[in-house]
């Protein structure tokens, strides 16, 4: 097997869990919104299991996407104030190193 496939393999496995309740009281407002939101759980019961994969890639996509306009947004306001910027840069440069691979939060201005 080769070693992106196992990537491949393994990032699913994450994506499957991830989007499982993480514990009993995320599964309970799971549960109460589905009760209360029927006509939506309807429409997603129709929807063709062959178009599942690429509908959750579309929904990260835009996640994904979201996310990156957010960062870049905080990155500017940070950017306007000086002193902030200062205390951040201090802030990274104390801070723990990131580790080849890791996928924590980067910080860059």
């Amino acid at each position: 097997m080769s070693s992106s496939s196992l990537r491949s393999q393994l990032a699913v496995h994450d994506a499957i869990a991830r989007a499982k309740p993480q514990n009993a009281d995320e599964a309970a407002r799971l549960e109460q919104f589905i009760a209360a939101h029927p006509d939506l759980l309807r429409a997603f019961s129709e929807i063709p299991a062959k178009e599942l994969p690429r509908l959750w890639m579309l929904r990260q996509m835009r996640l994904s996407e979201a996310l990156e306009r957010q960062r870049r947004a905080i990155v500017q306001a940070v950017e306007s104030i000086p002193e902030l910027k200062q205390k951040l840069e201090a802030l990274k440069k104390s801070g723990p190193r990131q580790k080849p691979g890791d996928m924590g939060p980067k910080i860059s201005f």
